[in-house]
C-alpha cells in the first residue's frame, strides 16, 4: 500500500521531532565532553565515528555515489563542520541555556535564505511560526539574571547559527534528488575531513587524551546524535520545506531545557512556562495553520443557519 504525500509529510515531521530530542540530549553530552577533549577533537571524533558507522551499514550503496553527490555532500559537510565548530567553541564559555537560544536563531534565518538564495517564498504561517519560536525559546532558555549581554563566545555561537541555517537549507534542496542515506554518509565523512585539517592546523592531532569514561559519550555523539540523527534529517527533509523543518528542529533547545530540568534539577519558572506555551502554539501553527479553528467556525455558522 502506497503512503500518500500528506502522510509522508506527517511522518517526516514526527521524525524531525525525534531528531530534535536526540540533539537536545547531545547538547549536555557535548558540554561534558569538552572537559576531556578540545572542540576540534570532539567534532573530528564524533564525525569519524558517524561516517564509519554509516559506511559499514550502507556499504552496498557505495556504487550509487556520483560526482554530483560528492560535490553536494562536500558543501553540506562544510557548513555542518562550521556550524558545529562555532557552536562547540562557544560552549567553552557560554551557558548551555544561552547557547541553545543563540543556536536556535537559525530557525528565523532559514526563511530568508530560502527566499533570497533559493528564490522560494516561505509560506506566511511558517514565517510567523519561526518568529514565535525565537520568542518562545528566548523565554524558555535565557536566564533573566544574565540579561541580554552578548560576549565574545556568544557571538561565536550566533555565527554558528548562520551556518546551521545554511545546513538546513542545503539538505532540503539536495535531498530532493539524491539518495538521502548516501548524502548523509558522505557529509559525515567530509565534516570529519575538515575537522582533521583543522586538527593539523591547530597542532592538536597528537594530543588526544581519550579515557574509558569518555568513550560512551563519544559513541553516543557519533552513532546516535550524528549518524542516526542526521540520517533522519536527510530522509525527512525530502518531504518538507527547509523553513518547516527548521521550526521542528529548533525544538532541540526545548528538549535540552526539559532534560536539564529532569536530570540536572534545573529550576522551572513562570517565564519558562510562557515560553513553552508560545513554542507549542508556534508548532501547532506550523503543522495545521489553525485550520481546525476555521472548520469549527464553519460548523457553528452552519448550525446557526
Amino acid at each position: 500500500m502506497k503512503i500518500n504525500i500528506k502522510n509522508k509529510s506527517l511522518c517526516a515531521d514526527f521524525f524531525l521531532l525525534v531528531m530534535a530530542f536526540i540533539w537536545g540530549s547531545g547538547f549536555i553530552v557535548t558540554k561534558n565532553g569538552l572537559d576531556a577533549l578540545s572542540g576540534t577533537q570532539l567534532i573530528f571524533t564524533r564525525f569519524i565515528i558517524a561516517a564509519v558507522t554509516l559506511f559499514i551499514i550502507n556499504f552496498k550503496k557505495l556504487n550509487l555515489i556520483t560526482k554530483k553527490t560528492i560535490m553536494k555532500s562536500a558543501v553540506i559537510g562544510f557548513v555542518l563542520f562550521l556550524g558545529f565548530t562555532f557552536q562547540t567553541y562557544g560552549l567553552v564559555q557560554t551557558s548551555a541555556g544561552k547557547s541553545a537560544f543563540l543556536t536556535a536563531v537559525y530557525v528565523a534565518i532559514v526563511p530568508f535564505i530560502t527566499m533570497f538564495v533559493g528564490k522560494q517564498k516561505p509560506e506566511k504561517h511558517n514565517f510567523i511560526a519561526a518568529l514565535m519560536m525565537i520568542i518562545g525559546i528566548f523565554l524558555l532558555t535565557m536566564n533573566p539574571r544574565e540579561g541580554l549581554n552578548i560576549n565574545y563566545y556568544d557571538g561565536i555561537t550566533l555565527i554558528g547559527s548562520i551556518f546551521w541555517a545554511f545546513h538546513v537549507f542545503f539538505v532540503g534542496i539536495f535531498s530532493k534528488d539524491e539518495d538521502p542515506i548516501i548524502l548523509c554518509m558522505m557529509q559525515m565523512a567530509f565534516a570529519g575531513l575538515f575537522a582533521f585539517i583543522l586538527l593539523i592546523f591547530n597542532g592538536e592531532l597528537f594530543t588526544f587524551d581519550i579515557t574509558g569514561s569518555i568513550v560512551p559519550m563519544l559513541l553516543y555523539l557519533g552513532v546516535i546524535a550524528s549518524a542516526i540523527a542526521f540520517l533522519i534529517q536527510n530522509v525527512a527533509q525530502k518531504y518538507t520545506t527547509p523553513t518547516h523543518a527548521g521550526i521542528l528542529m529548533s525544538m532541540e533547545s526545548v528538549f535540552g531545557t526539559i532534560l536539564g530540568i529532569i536530570f540536572l534539577k534545573e529550576i522551572f519558572t513562570i517565564q519558562m512556562l510562557f515560553g513553552a506555551v508560545i513554542i507549542f502554539t508556534a508548532l501547532i501553527l506550523a503543522e495545521t495553520k489553525f485550520a481546525f479553528l476555521k472548520r469549527e467556525k464553519v460548523k457553528i455558522e452552519t448550525e446557526d443557519v
